[in-house]
């Protein structure tokens, strides 16, 4: 669920929705590592920002996720997964 703190919202939240296909492929780029970790570290996924996360952070898990979820726009724009039938 993605959501906007800011008050009244600034817009955020409709701008990821429109570039959805170009927030995927920064996400799945920020997984691949130029240092080849096993699971996160500085060169991708680790920064001060996120430090209270680091246990938890795995460019795998998180490439895992990338790769099979698949979205469509719903009414009022909220974005659908799509349930695989298979």
């Amino acid at each position: 669920m993605l959501y906007d703190r800011t008050p009244g919202g600034a817009g955020f939240v409709q701008e990821a929705r429109d570039r959805w296909a170009e927030v995927e492929s920064k996400a799945r780029d920020m997984c691949i590592c130029p240092a080849a970790c096993e699971r996160a570290c500085y060169e991708c996924l680790k920064d001060f920002g996120n430090q209270s996360y680091h246990e938890s952070l795995d460019r795998n898990d998180a490439l895992t996720f990338l790769g099979n979820r698949a979205v469509s726009t719903g009414p009022g724009g909220i974005l659908l997964p799509i349930i695989p039938t298979d």
